[in-house]
């Protein structure tokens, strides 16, 4: 001991103590979970509900396009939109019971551990304070026993709902197309032996992290309540130069962790290569560049497809790019027909991304086509102007303001055709279309 009364902060030679096996630490990890096996019953049951519940909403998807959107079976829509609230409402309501029952018994099991360890520390001979720094049995008392939520707390059963759910979503996936889940399961393989390397080499770094700031906070608690004694020996500057050794230790291991991750979440920009674009016939020119812009500024080449009914202005795009100075290739245009040239655009294998714009029946058929080689789309879906007018409305002011929408998504390009348009097979009639169009507006209604 130094003169000032504190102890050297200074790095113990000591070897490593073996790692105690899991099969040997069995007996006392369920001497923890054995008097609250009941509550990790419960909370066990209560996940698998909570997991299963969050399946709905994907698995729900299906019966949405291919039933209501495709085949308009309306009827289908009340059904699945009260069973997804409903297993919303569930998962809610199982999430909220698990945080109230694991959690809460977790944490009291802390304070009990963090009581217990305090009294046996506080039972220890003098010479078990005199080998130990404070801050080193503070963060001992404080800090070690966080760990036991991983088996009470709702760590456990959330490592088991995972695994239940990975078997679910495994087994689905199986069903559906053995080949392409094996070849994802070979890449999550390889993904997990690089993962479970780099958590071992991570895991000591910030093992020693905690262990070096103990020993420094340890030593400033000691240097600023023995300050009267540091004082008095005129050792201010041994005390500086032993904390900033201290501080210099936890930098460097900082630094050492900062590389690990930074290693670990490494990534890098691709190019995606071709991207297929599909626009609709309203607003022809300005939806193309919506698309072409972040395509070009990723270094990406475009093949589009507009359509068949305003094809001049992508065709003129194409011609003013060329006299720009872009390169040959960079921005093509393809015309033709929808079901003909859009569904080969869409699926044919050196397109690298698809993005659409249109209707939701067609945006389901783009989508099943570039599924064929698993090619990612971007679908912009919707009708095309879609009102709701009450019956207390004012119906000039509301004439004027369906119409105005309707020239202004258009550039232009009015269609009223929705007022005239018979409904398809299954749909039951609206409401009649509104009786008058106010002037000037009168002139382009339809008959």
């Amino acid at each position: 001991m130094n003169p000032n009364g504190l102890m050297p902060l200074s790095r113990e030679e000591k070897k490593p103590g073996k790692k105690t096996p899991v099969f040997q630490a069995l007996p006392e990890i369920w001497q923890l979970i054995r008097p609250r096996r009941g509550l990790l019953a419960l909370g066990l049951v209560l996940m698998i509900i909570n997991r299963v519940s969050g399946l709905v909403l994907p698995y729900s998807t299906k019966y949405l396009v291919d039933n209501v959107i495709t085949k308009h079976q309306m009827s289908l829509l009340p059904y699945i939109v009260g069973g997804v609230l409903s297993a919303t409402l569930i998962q809610g309501l199982t999430s909220f019971s698990l945080t109230q029952t694991l959690s809460k018994a977790a944490q009291k099991l802390i304070a009990e551990l963090r009581r217990k360890v305090q009294e046996h520390i506080g039972r220890l001979s003098v010479s078990y304070y005199d080998s130990n720094k404070t801050g080193t049995m503070v963060a001992r008392i404080m800090s070690d026993v966080e760990g036991v939520r991983n088996l009470v707390g709702t760590g456990l059963v959330d490592f088991t709902g995972g695994l239940l759910t990975a078997v679910i979503a495994f087994i689905v996936l199986m069903r559906i197309s053995t080949v392409m889940t094996m070849i994802a399961f070979g890449f999550l393989l390889v993904f997990g032996v690089g993962l479970r390397w780099a958590f071992k080499t991570i895991r000591p770094i910030f093992k020693e992290r905690s262990k070096i700031n103990a020993e420094v906070t340890g030593r400033l608690t000691e240097s600023l309540g023995g300050v009267r004694v540091v004082k008095g020996y005129h050792a201010e500057d041994r005390e500086h130069a032993v904390f900033s050794a201290g501080v210099e230790r936890l930098l460097q291991n900082v630094f050492k962790t900062l590389t690990a991750t930074s290693l670990m979440s490494l990534t890098s920009s691709t190019l995606m290569g071709v991207v297929g674009a599909i626009v609709p016939w309203n607003s022809p020119l300005l939806l193309l560049c919506w698309k072409l812009a972040p395509a070009l500024a990723a270094g990406c080449t475009m093949v589009a497809k507009p359509s068949d009914h305003s094809p001049a202005s992508a065709v003129e795009l194409a011609a003013l790019m060329g006299e720009a100075g872009f390169p040959p290739g960079v921005f093509n245009v393809v015309t033709g027909f929808g079901p003909a040239v859009g569904r080969a655009l869409a699926g044919h294998p050196d397109v690298d991304k698809v993005a659409f714009t249109g209707s939701t029946a067609v945006g389901a058929e783009v989508a099943r086509a570039a599924a064929a080689n698993i090619t990612g789309v971007l679908l912009e879906l919707g009708g095309k102007s879609a009102h709701v007018v009450f019956d207390d409305a004012d119906l000039d002011a509301a004439c004027n303001g369906v119409l105005a929408g309707v020239f202004a998504a258009t550039a232009g390009e009015a269609s009223l055709e929705a007022l005239a348009r018979p409904d398809p097979p299954g749909v039951a009639r609206g409401p009649p279309p509104l009786p008058r169009l106010p002037e000037p507006h009168a002139r382009h209604r339809r008959d």
